[in-house]
């Protein structure tokens, strides 16, 4: 537990360096639900988001519709790790 715990935060360390360093914008948790729930939350089948980044909108489509399809597509690595982390 210990050492997933050390890698979480390693990556969300690396995470907020790179939103810092390449001046980038996350949806967050709040918008991501708000959003999810503008969209129909729950009657979801599937999702896609074409720029996940650490997965915000994916993570909010999955708990307001747990049994949907979801694929999300993220070129920055340190992303991608988060994301996997989170899910």
């Amino acid at each position: 537990m210990s050492n997933h715990k050390n890698e979480t935060e390693r990556l969300g360390a690396e995470l907020e360096a790179c939103r810092r360093e390449l001046d980038l914008y996350f949806t967050g948790d709040p918008l991501a639900k708000l959003l999810v729930a503008i969209a129909g939350g729950s009657r979801c089948r599937s999702a896609i988001d074409p720029m996940c980044g650490s997965g915000d909108m994916l993570a909010a489509v999955n708990e307001a519709a747990p049994e949907a399809e979801l694929a999300g597509i993220e070129i920055a690595l340190v992303h991608r790790d988060w994301a996997f982390q989170m899910v």
